[in-house]
């Protein structure tokens, strides 16, 4: 497993460094080495395939303008995650924001009407797996992002701390007070869970 990530490293390393000279092979190599975990990383923040499509997209356009400015190959995980996880932040807050204006129009329409409180629930409770989704979506933004890298991603606390710019206290801090959200909204929903640490 630790000779595999060595030789996944070393493979980074070599086409960042050929990308940013401007040999296209290299990039494509780069693009076809990354786009599934980075993509696979979007779909746990933003939850919609759809839009992860269009995410992955921009995160490429800004990768491939940003290459030239990074100037350690050995640096290109932390900073294309950082990458994707900016844009997903500005997707969901462009649709958090969308979805708002919706309610509001919704809200005055049918302002006279009495609302249909079925409509607001779902019958099914689904699997586990999917209950924990449900569960992280109800997190504020930043607890998602690093519950998501340090369980999902299984980062270490020094890559979390790297890619979002933050000391490893900071980020130590921010995980505790993430499960501690966590777990209440589990309890709320009575679904139990063991964290690793």
């Amino acid at each position: 497993m630790r000779l595999q990530k060595q030789q996944d490293e070393v493979l980074t390393e070599l086409t960042v460094t050929g990308a940013r000279a401007g040999d296209r092979r290299s990039f494509e190599l780069l693009y076809h080495q990354w786009q599934p975990r980075l993509s696979q990383f979007a779909y746990r923040l933003v939850r919609n395939s759809d839009a992860v499509a269009d995410i992955m997209q921009d995160s490429w356009v800004g990768i491939a303008k940003g290459l030239s400015r990074l100037n350690e190959p050995s640096r290109f995980k932390g900073w294309a995650y950082r990458i994707v996880s900016n844009k997903c932040r500005d997707w969901i807050r462009h649709e958090q924001a969308r979805r708002r204006l919706e309610d509001q129009v919704e809200a005055g329409a049918e302002s006279r009407a009495s609302l249909n409180a079925s409509s607001s629930e779902s019958g099914n409770a689904g699997d586990a797996v999917s209950s924990l989704r449900e569960s992280i979506k109800k997190l504020p933004d930043e607890q998602q992002t690093i519950l998501s890298l340090f369980y999902l991603e299984e980062w270490s606390v020094r890559e979390i701390g790297a890619v979002l710019r933050i000391p490893e206290g900071t980020v130590k801090s921010r995980l505790y007070q993430a499960r501690k959200t966590f777990k209440g909204v589990l309890e709320k929903e009575n679904i139990e869970v063991k964290y690793h640490e």
